[in-house]
């Protein structure tokens, strides 16, 4: 079976604001995907409810690039060759928007792993990383210090810290084998 591919980022905020969820595309791939890496269950009828977020939930079972959005990360996660991207504005978007949206992305990885209510103890390693997602959400930077090559170099870290921890969650007693 062909894995889901994600949509890209500004079909899935066009998506949001056909819905009326007020989110950007960012925020939401990672509020989602710190609601699955905390071992969170999800349906696809119904996915944006337990994310606290409002929403007709017909209107998103109908939109296809939201469905695509929930699938395939959901399948990213799992995917054992650490096929997982974190949901970005595309390279030719302005370097501040793309840090912008990177920083956003890690707020809502937190808030999903918050909003998880029996999550797993991490790891030394994955806490470590989990410290360092924490950091980096409520870091900002000036527009003299916007970086191109920190901005990869960090995206990458952030990737790789989300699969430890999604590693480490589904290792949990009672949550199924390790993945990564």
């Amino acid at each position: 079976m062909a894995a889901t591919r994600i949509p890209g980022f500004e079909r899935v905020d066009a998506a949001l604001v056909r819905c009326g969820i007020g989110i950007d595309a960012s925020e939401l791939q990672g509020l989602l995907a710190g609601y699955l890496a905390a071992g969170g269950p999800l349906t696809a009828s119904d996915w944006l409810a337990p994310l606290q977020l409002e929403a007709d939930a017909r209107r998103v079972a109908a939109d296809p690039d939201l469905n695509d959005l929930f699938e395939g990360t959901r399948e990213a996660l799992d995917d054992g060759e650490f096929g997982f991207d974190l949901l970005l504005p595309e390279e030719s978007a302005p370097l501040g928007e793309r840090i912008d949206a990177l920083f956003d992305w890690c707020r809502g990885f937190l808030s999903g792993l918050a909003l998880v209510p029996e999550r797993p103890a991490l790891s030394p390693e994955a806490q470590e990383a989990f410290d360092d997602l924490t950091g980096i959400a409520a870091f900002s930077v000036d527009e003299g210090e916007q970086d191109e090559d920190a901005l990869v170099e960090i995206t990458e870290f952030v990737r790789v810290a989300v699969l430890l921890i999604h590693g480490d969650a589904r290792s949990a007693p009672g949550r199924g084998t390790r993945l990564h």
